[in-house]
């Protein structure tokens, strides 16, 4: 009876634990080369919740998957290096590479002449979770198979996840050096150095593709304390991204930062010595955007703000125009409001600026909302089409509104200032040394301001060194005080 009894209740202890889905099995942990020889062995062996710890030493990888829940754990010391420029390691899982300052982890190619591109890269999937990289070198990826220069290509490609990679070196990888793709990842105390290019032949030539040490599409991650040098492109964004951009400093790249699309925040940044020193924007603004001072904007070509997005421009930011084409299209709303102390400066990129060395800022008839206080606008009124066109100034407001206050107007081409069937308010505003547009021995514009239509309000302005101080349209209406004027 007794035996029957025991029988029945293991049975039952059984029944409960399938019931309950316990199961008596424990995660593992392996170590490589202690139990398996290889990376590659105890990963292909390991199951969910396993570990497997790598020992310190050389290990060589050609493709390697790290299954969802299981971790890698790569100890200080560890030299990896993959096969070929198809080698690989993806992580679906966890992977923790922490090495110390003296003994770094380092991923790197097997070829005794390694160059970029040698091997594929690390990439982390979308089920990727709690990856760490700290004291760790990644150089010489960015290969793959597949189209030449893909835009997948990068030492790290971190996808729809997050990792921390910090006090760490990003060196000599193709196309990108580390890209994230919708990832909320923190970059902190990392060195990106030397990655370079892509060369394609699509069409006659060759063409350079990527170059970008950190490329972000999307996501808001948190780049900080790094260094971006001697890259093609330091710092890419793009896709609306949100990062935070802080206390990095940019040095002998050929741009700092490349700004496609996206509200990115800067904060203590540095630009040191590229070609071009700032953020170099080829960008449509399409949806509410906010610039900070720190590093100076500079405007490739036409920035347009879509309508009904405000586009809102902090105290001491400097903009600068690449070159003649260069203009800023408001079809939403502009809040440039500066303060006594920091102005905010529309200017050239031009080392020796002159009037007409960038195209204009234009405010279109569905812009609403205006508002510039305290800038100081200069050297605009360039453009493309008809020389000596009417149509240039470094201020346009037709068929809509703006108010003006507190600000310079300085150094314009044709006008200062133009307002189309505008009821603009101007208010406390100085209009200096505007010239006219020269073709050969004939003179046009040359005005401070010119009113064509419209009744706006100019009231408490100084009018200097201008042609003409006022231009008004005889079908003008509108109240105009002028305070001074030396021609007029």
């Amino acid at each position: 009876m007794r035996k029957k009894a025991l029988s029945i209740k293991l049975l039952g202890g059984v029944l409960l634990s399938l019931l309950l889905g316990i199961s008596n099995a424990e995660s593992a942990t392996v170590y490589v080369p202690d139990d398996y020889s290889t990376i590659q062995g105890a990963v292909d062996t390991a199951n969910p919740g396993d570990m497997v710890i790598v020992r310190a030493g050389s290990h060589i990888l050609g493709t390697l998957n790290v299954p969802e829940g299981v971790t890698l754990k790569l100890e200080p010391g560890v030299l990896v290096k993959f096969y070929d420029n198809y080698s690989r390691m993806e992580v679906q899982g966890t992977l923790k590479a922490i090495g110390t300052e003296n003994e770094k982890i380092i991923f790197t190619s097997l070829s005794d002449n390694p160059y970029p591109g040698s091997w594929d890269q690390i990439y982390f999937s979308q089920t990727s979770t709690d990856s760490e990289l700290d004291n760790v070198i990644v150089q010489y990826g960015g290969g793959g198979y597949g189209t030449p220069c893909s835009p997948d290509m990068a030492g790290i490609w971190v996808e729809q996840s997050s990792i921390i990679l910090k006090n760490s070196i990003v060196e000599k990888n193709q196309y990108n050096g580390l890209s994230l793709v919708n990832s909320s990842s923190l970059i902190d105390n990392v060195q990106f150095l030397d990655n370079t290019v892509c060369w394609g032949t699509a069409g006659p030539g060759q063409h350079r593709y990527g170059g970008s040490s950190l490329a972000i599409s999307g996501g808001n991650p948190v780049i900080q304390n790094s260094i971006f040098k001697r890259n093609v492109i330091g710092l890419y964004i793009g896709n609306k991204a949100l990062p935070e951009i802080k206390n990095n400093i940019f040095e002998e790249n050929e741009k700092a930062v490349y700004l496609i699309d996206g509200s990115p925040y800067f904060a203590g940044n540095q630009a040191l010595n590229n070609e071009i020193n700032g953020v170099f924007v080829r960008a449509e603004i399409n949806q509410d955007t906010v610039w900070e001072a720190d590093l100076p904007y500079i405007i490739s070509s036409s920035l347009s703000v879509f309508p009904d997005v405000v586009f809102t421009i902090k105290p001491g930011v400097v903009v600068k125009f690449y070159d003649n084409y260069s203009r800023i299209d408001v079809q939403g709303t502009l809040k440039a409001i500066g303060t006594e102390n920091e102005k905010i400066i529309f200017t050239s990129f031009n080392e020796n600026p002159y009037p007409g060395s960038w195209d204009q800022i234009y405010f279109s008839e569905t812009s609403k909302d205006s508002e510039l206080d305290s800038v100081v606008i200069q050297y605009g009124g360039g453009g493309y089409g008809t020389p000596c066109s009417p149509d240039m100034a470094g201020i346009w407001v037709e068929q809509s509104s703006i108010i003006l206050k507190n600000s310079i107007v300085e150094k314009n081409q044709y006008n200062g200032l133009s307002l189309v069937n505008s009821s603009s308010l101007i208010d406390n505003v100085q209009f200096l040394d505007n010239p006219a547009c020269q073709i050969d021995r004939f003179s046009y514009g040359g005005n401070g301001v010119q009113v064509s239509s419209g009744s706006p309000t100019i009231r408490n302005c100084a009018f200097k060194g201008n042609v003409c101080g006022v231009r008004v349209a005889v079908e003008s209406e509108g109240n105009i005080y002028l305070r001074r004027s030396n021609k007029t």
